[in-house]
């Protein structure tokens, strides 16, 4: 069908996948479409001093880190130069090496190697010098003056109601210093905070990971559930209520969905009640998001198997988007597969055994340079956009558009293509851009593709 998966009409692009619930899709948008992708080129590009994070865009301001954080103008209106256009920071501030980021109601939170970080997203508060430097507002403890210290892990926080969820990094460490699979604070930095300068401690904290299990996946929320991926998925009460008990407060989960055969080494994405998750050597899951089909009964927490599952060439490392009634999945060898995202009809086998598996209503070519794929597809006013370490590519989101079908095979080609390669396929757009070697997750904002490339250190920004 052709329902439209959203996290609500959120402006710009300002957490990881777009907003908590890592959908991918931006509804907004209404400049790029099927009938201008071809036009776009590169307008401008963003210099940092490594390998850029992910792009995230809030009120006009373009927010990367790398071993600081960067807060630059996304329109290219103010600290840019003429062409080629190239822009340089509004305020820098200091971080650590960089873990995630996320955006929202006037802040701008980091984690890093030393912990958790809430900076003024305006670049105004506890900000000063020329050219401008930002302290932060809150910050968890790094030893210094006060502890424990915090260590997230390496996978991006999200807000929602006025909560940072952080993913912690496991380790044996102790609930509330990390070890938990999510540790909750307040956005705000007023409760479990106090001093000058500002240290916060979590609300509350879920239950750990084994030893030596650095937690790699970001955390999504929906209709008050926490869903995280590590190895199996996880299901948390949001509201730090249910299951939930101590001082300080530890949650266990609401249920668990049983992944077989596969790390997963990124967020769910959560749309129209249903969970999917990506792994990296058995493809593409799909659970019921309530914990309810497909699960046992009677045990306190209970165990869920997917509704439905689906192969691909060489799973999945990225987070699944979720647009107009299908689920779009990027394997490592660089093929885009695009699944019915709905719940199934009739599928073979009994009680929380019967699961069906799905094929792929279209698919890409694969890539032939042999590059790994790690990043995210985004989707946008009917296009879907995918990156190798080859280049960035636009198809038709609906699988219409540059498509041949051999069989009952349905392959596309490009739209719209570029970096240091063309793609394969019969796409007539080629872009123009500078050469690409990797990139994280894309995001699109105000008619304006950004992508970050690994190779050199920028920020690259198109537009038709």
């Amino acid at each position: 069908n052709g329902t439209l998966a959203t996290d609500g009409a959120l402006p710009g692009w300002p957490q990881l996948h777009y907003g908590p619930g890592r959908t991918g899709y931006q509804p907004n948008e209404t400049q790029i479409g099927t009938g201008n992708v071809r036009k776009l080129s590169q307008a401008r590009t963003y210099q940092t001093n490594s390998e850029p994070s992910a792009p995230l865009i809030a009120n006009g301001i373009l927010y990367v880190a790398t071993n600081q954080l960067y807060a630059f103008n996304a329109s290219g209106a103010t600290h840019c130069s003429a062409a080629p256009t190239t822009c340089t920071p509004l305020w820098t501030a200091p971080t650590a090496d960089f873990d995630g980021m996320a955006v929202t109601n006037g802040d701008v939170f980091v984690t890093d190697a030393e912990g958790v970080q809430a900076f003024d997203a305006a670049g105004s508060r506890n900000c000063s010098g020329t050219p401008k430097v930002c302290a932060p507002l809150w910050a968890t403890s790094t030893h210094y003056s006060t502890g424990p210290a915090f260590t997230p892990g390496s996978g991006s926080p999200v807000v929602t109601n006025g909560v940072l969820y952080v993913p912690g990094y496991g380790d044996g460490i102790a609930l509330s210093s990390g070890g938990a699979y999510v540790a909750a604070f307040d956005a705000a930095g007023s409760k479990g905070c106090a001093g000058s300068p500002v240290v916060c401690v979590p609300m509350w904290t879920t239950t750990g990971l084994p030893a030596s299990a650095d937690n790699t996946g970001s955390p999504a929320i929906a209709n008050g559930v926490i869903y995280i991926a590590n190895g199996s998925l996880y299901a948390f009460d949001a509201a730090g209520s249910e299951n939930c008990s101590g001082t300080p407060k530890v949650c266990a989960p609401l249920w668990t969905g049983t992944i077989s055969n596969g790390s997963t080494y990124s967020a769910p994405a959560v749309a129209n009640g249903i969970v999917y998750v990506g792994a990296v050597n058995s493809g593409l899951y799909a659970f019921d998001a309530t914990g309810s089909t497909n699960c046992s009964t009677g045990a306190a927490v209970r165990t869920c198997a997917p509704l439905w599952i689906a192969t691909t060439s060489s799973g999945i490392e990225g987070t699944p988007a979720v647009a107009y009634g299908l689920v779009y999945a990027v394997s490592p060898d660089g093929v885009l597969s695009a699944f019915a995202a709905a719940r199934p009809g009739n599928c073979p086998g009994t009680g929380i055994a019967k699961t069906c598996a799905r094929a792929p209503l279209w698919t890409t070519a694969a890539d032939t340079g042999g590059y790994s794929v790690t990043s995210s597809p985004a989707v946008a006013n009917g296009v879907v956009f995918s990156s190798t370490n080859r280049g960035i590519f636009g198809y038709d989101a609906t699988g219409s558009l540059n498509c041949s079908v051999s069989g009952t095979a349905k392959t596309c080609a490009p739209l719209w293509s570029t970096g240091t390669g063309t793609g394969t396929g019969t796409g007539t757009g080629t872009g123009t851009g500078t050469g690409f070697s990797g990139a994280d997750s894309l995001a699109i904002a105000d008619g304006v593709l950004f992508i970050n490339n690994h190779g050199n250190g920028e920020i690259y920004a198109y537009s038709p």
